[in-house]
C-alpha cells in the first residue's frame, strides 16, 4: 500500500494567498488544509497533527507569532515543522527563528522555491 503523501497545513488571511499556495501544493501531490487565521491554525494543527505548517506571521487577530508560540509549547505539535512565508523585515525573520521556525520564505515567493523548501524541511524531518 503507497504512503500517503504529506498533510500541508496552510495558514494565511489573505485568500489569494492561501489559494495559490493551496494549488501549487496540490498539483505537486500534497495533501492540503487551509486556515483562515490563527485561531483555526491552532485547532487544526491540534486535530490534524499535518506533517508541516506554512504559515503567514503577520495575521490579524491571532498572528503568526502566537500560534507558534502555542504550537511549540505544546508536546503534541512542537515536532511540527513551519515554513513561515512574510513580508517581513529582515530582523523579524531571525526572531521566527529563534521561534521555533523551521524556515522563513519572503513574499511573493515563486512556486518552484516554496516547493523546494516545504520538501527540504520534510526530507530533514525524516532523516
Amino acid at each position: 500500500m503507497p504512503k500517503e503523501s504529506p498533510l500541508v497545513l496552510v495558514v494565511d488571511d489573505d485568500r489569494d494567498g492561501r489559494e495559490m499556495y493551496t494549488a501549487t501544493l496540490a498539483r505537486a501531490g500534497f495533501r492540503v488544509e487551509q486556515a483562515i487565521d490563527g485561531f483555526e491554525a491552532v485547532d487544526k494543527g491540534y486535530k490534524l497533527h499535518p506533517d508541516l505548517i506554512l504559515m503567514d506571521l503577520l495575521m490579524p487577530r491571532l498572528d503568526g507569532w502566537e500560534v507558534i508560540g502555542w504550537l511549540k509549547s505544546n508536546r503534541n505539535t512542537r515536532e511540527i515543522p513551519i515554513v513561515a512565508v512574510t513580508g517581513a523585515q529582515p530582523e523579524q525573520r531571525e526572531l521566527a527563528r529563534e521561534a521555533g521556525v523551521h524556515s522563513v520564505l519572503v513574499k511573493p515567493c515563486p512556486p518552484e522555491t516554496l516547493l523546494g523548501e516545504i520538501r527540504r524541511v520534510l526530507a530533514e524531518r525524516v532523516s
